[in-house]
């Protein structure tokens, strides 16, 4: 069976599932490693219960919370060159460690999304089982939509749009 980690990186080079992801993220304030979750999930050992999506919900609100948000937002405001320059008055040694700090902070950020993968892949119990594609991607379209429903997001057919465009971009 593929770990969660490699289904992620396999999946997130796939054309436009990146996109699909960030669209999610940003738009929609989607945890895209629930949704990957989601679909791994469905792909590899079928629906989500109930009981396994609130656990991996609250352990992921914390985690992303409190260590990746916090991560992402201070790598994201260090592209901002406008800002970068009037702080660093363009001396070329601060701007050099400037963007190699920014750097580390990326692979901090792709490490606690790695351990909250690894984190929420422990969390499943059941065994992976065999299934037809047409299998994987209905599990992981129900699985997507109970996540939405679980954040209590409003089902705009915008939304609605967007989580059937990732869910097919992810399929095998």
């Amino acid at each position: 069976m593929e770990s969660f980690w490699d289904y992620s990186i396999r999946v997130y080079g796939l054309p436009q599932v990146s996109h699909h992801c960030l669209r999610l993220q940003d738009e929609f304030d989607f945890d895209v490693n629930l949704l990957l979750f989601a679909c791994w999930h469905g792909h590899t050992h079928g629906k989500l219960s109930a009981d396994l999506l609130h656990e991996a919900r609250i352990f992921s609100q914390i985690w992303s919370k409190n260590l990746v948000q916090p991560l992402r937002q201070t790598r994201r405001w260090m592209k901002s060159p406008v800002e970068i320059d009037a702080l660093l008055k363009t001396k070329e040694s601060a701007r050099n460690s400037f963007h190699h700090l920014r750097e580390q902070l990326k692979v901090l950020e792709l490490e606690s999304e790695k351990l909250q993968e690894n984190i929420l892949e422990s969390l499943v119990t059941t065994p992976s089982r065999d299934m037809t594609q047409e299998q994987k991607l209905s599990n992981s379209i129900a699985n997507v939509r109970l996540l939405a429903e679980s954040d209590n997001a409003v089902i705009s057919d915008d939304l609605t749009q967007a989580l059937t465009d990732f869910t097919r971009s992810v399929a095998p």
